[in-house]
């Protein structure tokens, strides 16, 4: 039980896996796995902790990307768990998963990912709050309880002019605050906001924050 506990504040840390909350988690079913490796990583030497845990983390963002946790589990987290530990004590016994996650990476499909919840979804979005995504009004992280989960281009609009589905892209989606996405920009275009927000500041503060969300 303790194990699980520190394996969840771990994951919830907004600088370490960004999974901040319950609904922004990949996966729970990973949970068991990641809270026995961090076991098993605690009660290695000083020295050997800081590989123990870069291996962890790998394996963890291929999981993620790679939905290796969303369907039958039970035999996967056996043998990730065997494979991991194995690895952690030896480099020369690197886990196959890792070949089959950069197979699989290379023919991710972004746009398809539409649905809150799923891991690669989620992934994404921890990515974004790693990252330190910054509220487009304030410029300030927003607190972790007052995220929205923002559509860049309005739901409104991308219903009635784009494919079926494609306006809830995670490629469409970032966390700003609960005031900007409801208050302010609402269901105005991004040719109207970006042009306001940098009237009220300057190109380069909001290009600064655009970064933030992997706005180019």
């Amino acid at each position: 039980v303790g194990s699980i506990e520190r394996a969840i504040d771990l994951l919830k840390h907004p600088h370490e896996f960004g999974a901040i909350s319950t609904r922004y988690l990949p996966y729970v079913s990973i949970l068991p796995v990641f809270a026995a490796l961090q076991s098993v990583s605690r009660e290695l030497p000083a020295d050997q902790r800081l590989g123990a845990q870069h291996k962890i983390r790998h394996w963890y963002w291929a999981s993620v990307f790679d939905s290796r946790y969303s369907g039958s589990v039970e035999s996967t987290s056996a043998r990730d768990f065997l494979d991991m530990k194995a690895w952690i004590k030896n480099d020369d016994a690197r886990p196959a998963l890792f070949e089959e996650f950069q197979e699989n990476f290379r023919g991710l499909d972004l746009r398809k990912e539409i649905k809150k919840g799923t891991s690669v979804y989620n992934g994404i979005f921890n990515l974004l709050v790693l990252e330190g995504a910054r509220d487009w009004v304030t410029g300030n992280v927003p607190q972790h309880g007052d995220l929205d989960d923002h559509h860049i281009v309005p739901a409104s609009w991308g219903n009635k002019h784009l494919k079926a589905g494609m306006v809830h892209t995670i490629l469409n989606r970032t966390p700003l605050s609960s005031e900007t996405n409801r208050e302010v920009i609402r269901n105005a275009l991004p040719n109207k906001y970006l042009p306001d927000l940098i009237k009220s500041g300057s190109a380069s503060e909001v290009r600064t924050i655009l970064d933030t969300h992997f706005i180019s």
